[in-house]
């Protein structure tokens, strides 16, 4: 099956992400980073699509089928500092705030990144609204805190294994703060995407090849 690529809202992120599509090893096996060589992933990034039942004449509702997650995921651990943004700065952004967090050894229990280092997850949302939002951000509500991780692009993983309700973002990598100038936030009113499990990056594979 062929893999289409969706173009980023980020001229660098399109240009510059190494893509690691979901159909297998690529064919270039050299030394030499390549950004688009392919690695392993759980399945299909761009599934079909279900098709709407036959209508009858007399009805009337042009409802789309439902959109899944994209989960089409592109490595920038190795993304060039000299191609960064000139001039902007992510240090007061919600991403690079979270980066912190995520970093901070004493919170480990409540927040913390995933083995891979491609991922975290949250332990105790009681804990992390009570004792780290209100240090970071304005938000006073859980629901307000996950709004923003939607804001900011970040994907809920749904998969049943070590990352099950992990949130991931491809420029949002452990020890690689600086990446996320490159995240922007989506376009407002998307509708509801549903999840695409099948379609999840595995970073343990990635993890084997491309290791932080």
């Amino acid at each position: 099956m062929k893999v289409i690529l969706k173009d980023m809202n980020n001229k660098h992120q399109s240009e510059h992400g190494h893509h690691l599509g979901e159909q297998g090893l690529g064919h270039n096996q050299s030394e030499h980073y390549n950004y688009n060589d392919p690695v392993l992933s759980r399945g299909p990034p761009h599934p079909p699509q279900p098709q709407p039942e036959p209508r009858s004449s007399t009805t009337t509702s042009n409802r789309a089928p439902p959109r899944r997650v994209d989960h089409t995921y592109r490595d920038y651990s190795k993304f060039p500092l000299s191609e960064l943004p000139p001039g902007k700065k992510a240090a007061t952004n919600f991403p690079f705030k979270l980066h912190q967090i995520l970093s901070t050894p004493e919170y480990e229990h409540i927040i913390s990144w995933m083995p891979h280092g491609r991922a975290w997850k949250i332990h105790n949302k009681d804990l992390l609204m009570w004792k780290i939002v209100p240090k970071y951000f304005m938000q006073s509500k859980y629901e307000s805190f996950t709004r923003q991780l939607n804001g900011w692009g970040f994907k809920r993983l749904h998969q049943s294994g070590n990352d099950f309700n992990a949130y991931y973002h491809v420029c949002f990598l452990r020890g690689i703060p600086h990446l996320t100038v490159l995240m922007t936030r989506v376009a407002p009113y998307q509708g509801r995407l549903l999840p695409h499990m099948e379609g999840e990056p595995n970073f343990y594979k990635i993890e084997t090849r491309y290791p932080l």
